[in-house]
């Protein structure tokens, strides 16, 4: 099978992705930044921005991505060490048998996340054009995801070289209006907040906004170059992506009074370009949580001896969205939301654990064959301690609960664990 053949059939999602295949750290970065700004990254804004003056907002934002910048790089370097998905790199931490649960179980949740954002989108569309009804606006944007994502990397990369410009457009012209409306930036930050929030409650919704694709970021970062182009990809997508954009919107929120996105920029004499932002920032990000997907249930199949391609593996995702959605599902999806949020911090953490302190300095890559009970116990241990603790945003909770608990899981219970290679 040819390169380019190998690439679209199954963008090396089980195996290594070769040194010659490598892609430039310009292309990384691109991917990575369309890889974190969504949608969510706009609502995470309008939050921050509803609570705190543009000052504590914007540092709020920063500190917010710089801990996902850390996380991302942990874990992304793992990534390109190994060349491997992060479903690949599960069957390492979790054992080959071990890491189609979570394969399966992050993959049908994060489509549930999308079901919801079609859903989202055919009724943003449908209030804004009464003629489109919301299932074929539904059906016309479940198109444009699949083409997209059904071309792994190389269609990641495309799609973000062309969304991510357009959307800093359309976010810095919409601030440069706002700041215009209310007399300069000096005049926008003496605005005191309509609410009122804790710095940490903001600080917590700015990692929480994307810590689960720093918990999956294997998935691009497998394919870098060199060690640095993961760290400077990291704060690229992180700073210069995510942290601009919630920034802008924290700042545009601020200055407008309004934390609705599409509203917001209506009321600024954009309602075209805000409609475009809406669509290519749900764009994006349905994107990359279907090619995670994908990758997810090839590494599934595998084991399972369920041998399809990843662009049909690709059709079953997206079919999984589409039905949450268009069964109205959607609307019933907030438990498994927060189960994204619970469990998608401690499965990260894990991976840090494993590779940076259990195998600290060490190359091991020897797969078990079946479980390690030791990890699947620290992850859902970490989950639960995520879940009822009542002092802190949970990720960070869950995240630095597991990295504790793991390390003596191993060495209490691994030494009867048989590795293969």
């Amino acid at each position: 099978m040819n390169d380019k053949r190998q690439s679209f059939e199954h963008d090396y999602s089980l195996s290594r992705v070769p040194d010659e295949q490598r892609k430039s750290l310009v292309s990384l970065a691109a991917v990575w930044v369309g890889w974190v700004v969504s949608i969510s990254a706009f609502m995470t804004g309008g939050v921050i921005g509803g609570g705190l003056n543009a000052k504590e907002g914007l540092l709020a934002v920063l500190f917010g991505n710089l801990f996902l910048v850390i996380i991302a790089c942990l874990v992304g370097i793992i990534g390109y060490r190994t060349g491997l998905t992060t479903y690949n790199v599960a069957r390492i931490v979790f054992g080959k048998k071990g890491s189609v649960v979570t394969s399966l179980l992050l993959g049908i949740l994060a489509m549930g996340f999308i079901g919801v954002l079609l859903n989202s989108f055919g009724l943003a569309l449908h209030s804004l054009v009464p003629s489109i009804p919301v299932w074929a606006a539904i059906l016309g944007f479940t198109v444009c995801i699949t083409i997209s994502a059904i071309h792994g990397f190389k269609g990641l990369q495309v799609l973000s070289s062309i969304a991510a410009p357009s959307m800093w457009i359309f976010l810095g012209v919409g601030l440069i209006i706002t700041v215009n409306n209310i007399g300069g930036f000096s005049n926008l930050f003496e605005i005191s907040p309509k609410g009122s929030i804790p710095f940490s409650t903001a600080v917590g919704s700015a990692i929480a906004t994307w810590i689960t694709g720093a918990a999956l970021v294997c998935d691009i970062t497998r394919y870098a170059r060199k060690e640095s182009d993961v760290i400077i990809g990291s704060i690229i997508g992180y700073i210069g992506g995510a942290a601009v954009f919630e920034g802008a919107s924290v700042l545009t929120t601020i200055g407008v009074g309004n934390p609705n996105m599409v509203e917001m920029m209506a009321t600024l004499g954009l309602l075209i370009p805000g409609i475009l932002l809406l669509a290519l920032a749900l764009w994006t990000t349905t994107d990359n949580n279907v090619y995670s997907t994908a990758l997810a249930f090839t590494n599934a199949g595998d084991i399972l001896n369920i041998n399809l391609s990843k662009p049909v593996w690709t059709i079953i995702a997206v079919s999984i969205a589409l039905v949450t959605s268009l069964m109205g599902l959607a609307t019933k999806f907030s438990v498994w939301l927060n189960l994204i949020g619970t469990l998608t911090p401690p499965f990260a953490g894990i991976i840090i654990a494993h590779f940076w302190i259990v195998n600290a300095g060490k190359e091991n890559y020897d797969v078990t064959e079946t479980w390690r009970p030791s990890a699947f116990i620290a992850w859902f241990a970490s989950a639960i301690i995520a879940k009822y603790q009542t002092f802190t945003t949970p990720a960070i909770v869950g995240l630095i609960s597991v990295i504790i608990i793991y390390p003596i899981l191993v060495k209490l219970m691994d030494s009867k664990v048989k590795n293969v290679a």
